[in-house]
């Protein structure tokens, strides 16, 4: 029992160090706080998972608002963007004439049978993201 609750002092520990480069103008004590305000409010958050988040590093970079105000405040960011890119592909995918999309064989994308297979996949659990064998390709090349 005593290993862990040792195991997650340190991981507690570990997650206050990120935090503390994160935000070197806040005081530890301050930081500690904050976290535990954190996993209150938000108790499915992983706080080590959160420190390796580049975009909420980038996010959160300069703020001076307590932590789970900045948290709160990129959780809202996420999903307006995400409104955002879903809006732009509902319209691209109502712009398009005949059957909706152009496709384009995957072995002529240049995809494997995994990759085709993924695709297909996606396409049908997520149909408002649905994309291209050439659209895919593309996002794999990156």
């Amino acid at each position: 029992m005593e290993e862990m609750n040792t195991g997650k002092t340190e991981t507690q520990q570990s997650v206050l160090e990120k935090l503390m480069a994160l935000f070197p103008e806040t005081p530890q004590e301050e930081l500690a706080a904050g976290l535990e305000e954190l996993r209150e409010e938000y108790p499915d958050l992983d706080p080590e998972e959160l420190c390796k988040d580049a975009q909420f590093a980038l996010f959160a970079r300069g703020k001076t608002l307590d932590l789970t105000a900045i948290y709160g405040d990129y959780l809202a960011l996420c999903a307006a963007l995400e409104e955002k890119i879903t809006e732009k592909l509902r319209i691209r995918t109502n712009r398009a004439t005949g059957s909706g999309r152009a496709r384009t064989s995957a072995s002529a994308a240049g995809l494997t049978d995994a990759q085709n297979a993924f695709l297909v996949e996606w396409n049908r659990e997520h149909p408002e993201y649905a994309m291209t064998a050439k659209e895919y390709a593309a996002a794999l090349k990156g």
